[in-house]
């Protein structure tokens, strides 16, 4: 999966279980550590921090029993040995609407070019 994320092609998309975006991308590191090719540790997280821009964590409802989306997160780099990020969406303590945490992303234009309408999440707006 990893060497397709990185073969220059825009776009791509798959699912992990996890508690949350760090844990998806520690264990994206993890599996890609047990294939045969047996890359180093950090050829690895340079590959997952070169390939992924933005992970979507979603939570089970346990009152409707639906998915709903409890965090948008993204990946920035490297520090050190660890895949960077930052937590651009999120639920608040109570739950509720996913609310902007205020930081822009580094693809803001990117994400604007398709249509995400920054100038009303710039005003403080949750989104729905």
């Amino acid at each position: 999966m990893l060497s397709a994320m990185n073969s220059g092609h825009e776009g791509s998309m798959c699912t992990i279980h996890a508690n949350g975006p760090r844990q998806a991308l520690s264990k994206l590191r993890t599996y890609a550590m047990m294939a045969e090719e047996a890359l180093p540790a950090r050829a690895l997280t340079e590959m997952i921090s070169e390939a992924i821009d933005l992970v979507v964590h979603l939570r089970l409802d346990p009152q409707s029993g639906r998915r709903l989306v409890a965090s948008i997160y993204e990946v920035t780099g490297m520090e050190q040995d660890a895949v960077a990020g930052s937590e651009l969406f999120g639920l608040g303590d109570a739950g509720g609407a996913l609310a902007w945490t205020g930081i822009r992303p580094r693809c803001a234009g990117r994400l604007h070019g398709g249509g995400f309408p920054w100038e009303r999440i710039g005003g403080g707006e949750r989104v729905d």
